[in-house]
């Protein structure tokens, strides 16, 4: 939309476009659930033309005003219809006088008179009402469907699947992963195993906001699938919304009570939450389940001691076991996560010198940073219930020491607080 006050009519007549945007537009769709940005309202650094047509591109409804003969908006219409299959909602003074190519497109007109905008601001909420994919026609993306330059979503769903899977395969990073996502809402319902797929790979660049909402749009028929319950809750529970990541584990424990996966994920939700004996009895069942698995049975050794900090023999044993598991696995030799495993075990067992080479060995074969500072955060928390607490100071100190620590420190700061609110951008 053109900024400021500008003339209206042939006579003159003035018009306040940020008074309209601020009184009308933004408040009755935040009101309606969206989040709302006008372009000037970006505050980050880079090109603005990159950002625009980013926000062109990725917002789910953008709202064309069309009043004067303004340039910038004609072309920043011509790129959303060009660009992107999601809606446009075009708008426009009473009397304004619209181009030929735009005027077969639904537009809806308001008044000058603030007193008489009741209709247009009735008929706009209707239109924030509606689902994204029916916001308005695109008379760019029919005519690319025709050429078939654009897939049809009803009788392309398996050039759409194919399409999906490539996009997420050649993205490079999150921010293209977003726009991957991006691409694929309009094309809903999408395959559940795709959407899983690209949640993955955006939680793995730590966004885990976005994860979510991908999972949150997946069809009422996978509504039975646990491993989407499972994933929700994971990154629910990085975003430390602990009371909803709980419920998603326990409705894909629900439909699968034999996964030791989410017994694992919510296990760590509890220890989180030093919930130490609900944590300890979801680290038992997974190691029943699942006794191959390294993480599931050193969670269920440091829980059996904070669950009896008076007595940690349980644990001891539970280590020494452990311990003994991974010296006759042939596997473990080059396994940084395996050698972790072993470190802490020997530190539970008093071995605190075979502790250090063990962290030694993990840095040389590659281990994680983020592997690191678990193991590092697990031992300090022993430390702080009183089990060999000076060693345990000494070893944290040693492990987030080592190069890289300081890279996952950052990489796991939570990030903000996901908004599942529907993104509109006014033009």
């Amino acid at each position: 939309m053109p900024f400021g006050v500008k003339p209206s009519t042939p006579n003159g007549e003035e018009h306040d476009f940020d008074d309209f945007y601020n009184q009308i537009l933004r408040p009755v769709a935040r009101a309606e659930g969206w989040e709302v940005l006008r372009i000037d309202e970006l505050v980050e650094p880079g090109a603005i033309n990159h950002q625009a047509i980013r926000e062109l591109y990725a917002a789910d409804l953008v709202v064309a005003d069309l009043s004067l003969p303004n340039g910038n908006v004609y072309y920043e219409l011509g790129v959303r219809q060009a660009i992107s299959p999601g809606g446009t909602l075009l708008i426009a003074l009473e009397g304004a006088s619209l181009p030929f190519d735009l005027v077969t497109q639904r537009v809806l007109f308001y008044s000058k008179d603030p007193a008489r905008r009741h209709t247009f601001v009735e008929n706009y909420r209707a239109v924030l009402r509606l689902p994204p994919a029916t916001h308005s026609d695109n008379p760019v993306k029919t005519a690319f469907e025709s050429l078939g330059l654009f897939p049809d979503p009803v009788a392309d769903a398996a050039s759409i699947e194919r399409e999906f899977e490539a996009k997420i395969a050649r993205a490079k990073n999150a921010e293209q992963l977003v726009a991957v996502w991006h691409w694929a809402k309009e094309y809903r319902p999408l395959p559940v195993g795709t959407l899983l797929a690209l949640a993955q790979r955006l939680a793995d660049a730590s966004d885990y906001a976005t994860a979510l909402r991908v999972l949150t749009s997946v069809p009422g028929q996978a509504a039975k699938d646990y491993e989407l319950h499972r994933q929700r809750g994971f990154y629910l529970r990085h975003l430390e919304q602990f009371e909803a990541a709980e419920a998603e584990f326990r409705r894909a424990l629900e439909l699968n009570p034999g996964d030791p996966e989410t017994l694992g994920m919510l296990g760590g939700l509890y220890k989180r939450q030093r919930h130490y004996p609900e944590a300890l009895e979801c680290c038992e069942r997974g190691a029943l389940l699942a006794p191959a698995l390294l993480y599931m049975r050193v969670n269920q050794a440091a829980m059996a001691i904070l669950t009896s900090p008076g007595d940690a023999t349980r644990g001891i044993e539970l280590y020494r076991s452990l311990k003994e598991d991974i010296d006759n696995r042939p596997q473990a030799v080059g396994d940084g996560w395996a050698a972790l495993v072993r470190a802490e075990a020997n530190f539970a067992l008093g071995r605190f010198d075979e502790a250090r080479k063990d962290v030694a060995k993990a840095v040389s074969v590659g281990a994680r940073p983020l592997d690191l500072r678990s193991a590092a955060d697990q031992i300090s928390l022993l430390g702080e219930f009183g089990f060999r607490s000076v060693e345990a100071d000494v070893l944290a100190t040693h492990l987030r020491d080592e190069p890289g620590m300081g890279l996952a420190v950052i990489g796991e700061q939570s990030p903000a607080e996901p908004r599942f609110s529907p993104r509109l951008i006014i033009r």
